[in-house]
């Protein structure tokens, strides 16, 4: 499930990030196993393909959780990362990072290095 691009036509078909993750979701529930390898909703951006995973909690705030299904840097791939809820993001460049944290691409979009794994 692709997320509409930042485009001209985006306005006519963009649907904000946490709505177009529910509705993933659901029609993922009511389906048989074998459909189940389907991932998305997915934004192919600048940095490389970001599919949003879930929506979770955090230390009492709702985030977004979200991974690259394709980077740019390969090391991002698969790693997941984090940005703040915001029921109105409809694109990678409306989302903001946690206190204390950021996120993994920089202000031209590009992927930062990433940081040093904790396992």
């Amino acid at each position: 499930m692709f997320m509409a691009r930042d485009t001209g036509a985006q306005k006519f078909f963009d649907v904000p990030m946490a709505k177009a993750h529910k509705i993933f979701s659901d029609a993922l529930r009511n389906c048989s196993g074998l459909i189940r390898t389907v991932r998305g909703p997915s934004m192919s951006c600048t940095p490389g393909k970001v599919e949003v995973t879930g929506v979770e909690e955090i230390m009492g705030q709702k985030v977004f959780v979200l991974r690259f299904l394709q980077c740019r840097d390969e090391e991002w791939i698969g790693r997941p990362f984090f940005a703040k809820y915001d029921d109105k993001a409809v694109w990678f460049d409306d989302l903001e990072p946690l206190p204390g944290m950021e996120l993994p691409w920089d202000e031209s979009g590009l992927p930062r290095p990433v940081p040093p794994t904790v396992y």
